[in-house]
């Protein structure tokens, strides 16, 4: 597994995203397939009032990387029938990963890369003591 390429941590096209009714990110609102770009990265940054452990569980359509102060903590996919012959690839709080938060600023991205059918993120902290996202 590879930590987050170091040009990622340029940011060329930042832009805040609305959160839909049942708190996710739709991606294909604003970003289709274009010239073979199909990977977007959702960021947020955690502000942690001291060291401690938080669950933080997502969903994610097509395939996703889970990164955390650029190591890679997840990598997945949740395409139509990989879970199961029925499964229809829906976006919902399946995984999760325990993020080390330190004191301070933490940051937290999901590479979402779509292969078809729409795609989208969403997360929750169960337990928001001690944390804040900044805007």
């Amino acid at each position: 597994m590879k930590d987050l390429p170091a040009y990622v941590e340029k940011v060329y096209d930042l832009e805040k995203m609305p959160v839909e009714i049942g708190g996710f990110v739709n991606i294909a609102r604003k970003h289709g397939i274009a010239d073979g770009k199909n990977t977007v990265f959702a960021t947020i940054k955690i502000e942690s009032d001291r060291a401690q452990i938080k669950k933080f569980s997502f969903g994610y359509s097509d395939n996703a990387r889970v990164y955390f102060e650029a190591r890679l903590m997840y990598e997945g996919t949740n395409r139509y029938q990989t879970r199961d012959y029925r499964y229809l690839g829906t976006i919902g709080l399946f995984d999760s990963v325990y993020l080390p938060l330190k004191k301070g600023t933490n940051r937290l991205s999901i590479a979402v890369t779509e292969g078809f059918g729409g795609w989208g993120v969403k997360g929750m902290f169960e337990d928001t003591s001690g944390i804040s996202i900044v805007p």
